[in-house]
């Protein structure tokens, strides 16, 4: 469903990849990666029956059938975390 919704609005410009959708690129547009999921909650990583108490992330099904969990918003927070701790060294952008 949202493969021929993008076919439609994109026409022949996308290819379906294993686990996103490719957008190319073109004078007006950028190129781009379409990752399909929704909200993923974790009740098991807080130890807790309390259904205000999760861990958000996201889940996405790939083109083989395998269920992804990921959770950005944890990788984000844990990365500036090290950052901090390494003294800005975490990822550090070389300049020329």
């Amino acid at each position: 469903m949202i493969i021929n919704a993008l076919k439609n609005k994109f026409n022949s410009d996308i290819k379906e990849g294993n686990k996103s959708i490719k957008i190319n690129s073109n004078s007006y547009r950028v190129k781009a990666d379409v990752v399909v999921a929704y909200q993923y909650r974790n009740y098991k990583l807080v130890n807790s029956c309390d259904k205000n108490r999760y861990i958000e992330g996201i889940k996405f099904i790939s083109s083989n059938q395998k269920e992804i969990v990921n959770y950005p918003k944890q990788h984000i927070q844990n990365g500036i975390k090290k950052n901090k701790n390494t003294n800005f060294e975490y990822k550090k952008i070389m300049e020329f």
